[in-house]
């Protein structure tokens, strides 16, 4: 894998866990009833952090631009890279009672993923709550990375998760 599609992927978890880290204090703020103090410090963190998401989608909308027209190929790797883990979630048998819509949401990701590809997106944010395991192993990514072997490997994780479920009882929902 290059280089850079592992630096393209460590950019976009960036963005998407400063992302989250500002939605969680936006929460918190809204809910949470601190103080007003913790109020202005927590609204404080979060300017920081919205601030630094912008940065780097900044940053990742430069770097796409220049990689396009100097080395397209790593785009195509870092899509390719998604697309095929997303495949996998999406040609998955699984009787669990939100298997249609964890196939909806791949479908939606792998969709904005080809808009990556096109030019026409630049940040893909992935759902952590249905797509917790693609989100889970992507962020495992380096180097010594090679699209078979993920293909492989998320497809032998997906299969042993699916097996762990079916074996559940009725009545454990959990």
């Amino acid at each position: 894998m290059f280089k850079e599609t592992v630096q393209l992927e460590k950019l976009r978890q960036k963005i998407e866990d400063t992302s989250y880290e500002a939605g969680d204090k936006t929460d918190y703020l809204s809910y949470g009833k601190p103080s007003p103090e913790q109020a202005k410090q927590t609204q404080a963190l979060i300017d920081k952090l919205n601030a630094e998401t912008k940065s780097a989608q900044a940053e990742l909308k430069q770097t796409l631009e220049t990689l396009r027209t100097q080395n397209p190929q790593v785009i195509e790797e870092w899509v390719n890279y998604h697309v095929s883990l997303l495949n996998n979630i999406i040609n998955e048998n699984s009787a669990h009672k939100d298997a249609k819509t964890r196939k909806f949401v791949a479908q939606e990701t792998l969709e904005k993923w080809e808009k990556v590809r096109a030019g026409e997106m630049d940040y893909v944010n992935i759902n952590w709550h249905f797509l917790k395991d693609y989100k889970d192993y992507v962020r495992k990514i380096n180097e010594k990375s090679e699209i078979s072997k993920v293909v492989q490997s998320a497809t032998n994780q997906a299969t042993s998760v699916q097996k762990k479920e079916e074996k559940k009882p009725f009545w454990k929902f959990w």
